[in-house]
């Protein structure tokens, strides 16, 4: 799968680059701590990411990873006593 954040350029644009560098570590963190030990996130540059589910075969079953990635992203993400809310498609 591959997951781009929503409006991410508004994160570095308003809290400026260190900020937002911090932002993508703390939802790349968030992605791996929700797979299974042979899954991989990786990030693929900018504000995207890649989740590679090698043992799923079944589309429903993908399905239902990406919806519990986006569920995990609805709790906000801390940065500087800011707490925001990040978006992916």
């Amino acid at each position: 799968m591959v997951m781009d954040l929503d409006r991410f350029k508004e994160v570095n644009d308003t809290l400026g680059h260190f900020h937002g560098d911090i932002v993508l570590q703390r939802i790349g963190s968030r992605l791996q701590n929700m797979l299974r030990p042979e899954e991989v996130v990786a990030r693929m540059g900018g504000d995207e990411f890649a989740i590679v589910l090698p043992d799923i075969e079944d589309p429903q079953l993908a399905r239902r990873v990406a919806k519990r990635i986006l569920k995990s992203l609805e709790d906000p993400i801390s940065v500087s006593g800011l707490a925001l809310q990040v978006e992916a498609s």
